[in-house]
């Protein structure tokens, strides 16, 4: 698969930051965390407008102020300047059919849709946000994101991602009252609960550039298998602990 990188621009926040939220002091837990990116990508066959997705972010930016700022490693605090999120628009030659069957050197493909290395962060030009919307020749796309351990972890990106999805779901709506009624709030107040001690960086920070030495192996559940998942779920949503264990020692046998 090649990959054309067909723009690149920062989409700043809708309004400006306040000037009392201009300075967000990172926890303790933020402080311990390695320096690396926390990333996905999300795959879709039917896309929506690309457009309202760029003008969806620069509202939704204006809720999670601190993804629009820039890490300051010296007093560790991001400095939310408005300077926006990397947003990266590229072309693939292939498929999304063809580039899920893909099994050899996937580790390089998925790298390919993500907008920065996982180790490219803490430095006052990286951005604490990236994206990259690949076009593929079907009329699919993927969606890879990038954000910085030091202000978010896995959890927060999800709760990112769901909130951004709400918002995109109402653009060209004529009225948006729906969208009070389900609007996410963060909270960036983690340093009152762990406040920061000043740590120095670990030692065990990935290098900028990737590693050829890092395997990356991937696990394909087909319509039966998630069927069956489903299936095994109960009333609330969750899934037997029993059916849970077999998955995963399955999972793990096959390794």
């Amino acid at each position: 698969m090649k990959m054309e990188i067909l723009s690149r621009r920062f989409i700043k926040p809708c309004n400006p930051t306040p000037h009392n939220l201009k300075s967000y002091k990172i926890s303790l837990l933020d402080e311990m965390s390695p320096s690396m990116n926390v990333a996905v990508i999300m795959f879709y066959y039917r896309p929506g407008n690309l457009h309202l997705l760029e003008e969806s972010l620069g509202r939704i930016l204006v809720q999670f102020y601190p993804l629009a700022g820039r890490y300051m490693k010296q007093n560790q605090t991001v400095d939310c300047n408005d300077e926006g999120a990397d947003f990266v628009e590229a072309q693939a030659d292939c498929g999304l059919h063809d580039f899920i069957k893909v099994d050899a050197d996937c580790g390089r493909l998925l790298h390919d849709l993500l907008p920065c290395e996982l180790g490219a962060v803490d430095q006052i030009t990286d951005p604490l946000l990236s994206i990259q919307v690949t076009k593929f020749k079907c009329g699919g796309l993927s969606i890879g994101v990038c954000v910085s351990h030091r202000v978010f972890d896995a959890s927060s990106l999800s709760t990112f991602i769901a909130a951004w999805a709400a918002d995109a779901a109402t653009v060209g709506l004529t009225s948006r009252k729906n969208l009070a009624e389900n609007i996410i709030n963060p909270s960036f107040d983690s340093v009152s609960l762990w406040p920061g001690r000043n740590l120095a960086s670990m030692d065990r920070e990935p290098s900028r550039k990737r590693d050829p030495a890092f395997v990356t192996k991937r696990i394909l559940f087909n319509k039966e298998v998630i069927k069956s998942l489903k299936d095994k779920m109960n009333g609330n949503g969750t899934i037997n602990l029993l059916d849970l264990g077999f998955l995963r020692a399955q999972t793990q046998r096959k390794f």
